[in-house]
């Protein structure tokens, strides 16, 4: 079947308008999902170390091993709750900066030093917490690379 009416074009709605991100851009994407899964692991790493961590705090605070154990928990709690919160912010934020929303490359901004604080804070006594933060400051800088730069510019809302 030949026509000869013009097709018609859908709507930049309805083609669900994507505009494809700068590679320093996907990158930073991946390295924000990365980083937050690294503090993860971290948390984890702790979670099947208490016993040696406990041990090693009830030694070298001159604690009982039973409060010392119960600090440990407590640690560990709130490493891999501070990690997993960090790191679903981190999918939801990059994700829409991977889109092109400045709001959201400006709050990962926020979240990234906070996370950076809080896995070099809690996160340090396993390399997890120093690599994750380090991937964080990295994924941030590339986020204010000229070609990001430029892409925010063009396609930031």
């Amino acid at each position: 079947m030949t026509t000869d009416e013009p097709p018609i074009m859908p709507t930049a709605d309805e083609a669900g308008e994507r505009v494809r991100p700068p590679m320093v851009v996907t990158v930073a994407y991946w390295l924000w999902l990365v980083a937050g899964a690294i503090g993860l692991a971290g948390g984890l790493t702790v979670l099947l170390n208490q016993q040696f961590l406990a041990d090693s705090y009830a030694t070298t605070q001159s604690v009982p091993l039973t409060e010392a154990m119960d600090i440990v928990k407590g640690y560990t709690v709130w490493l891999i709750l501070g990690s997993a919160v960090f790191l679903l912010l981190y999918w939801l934020l990059a994700y829409q900066a991977r889109n092109g929303v400045r709001k959201a490359r400006m709050l990962l901004i926020v979240v990234g030093l906070l996370s950076a604080f809080f896995q070099y804070g809690f996160g340090r006594i396993t390399i997890f917490g120093l690599i994750c933060a380090m991937a964080t400051i990295i994924a941030l800088a590339l986020l204010f690379m000229p070609g990001a730069k430029r892409f925010y510019d063009a396609h930031g809302r």
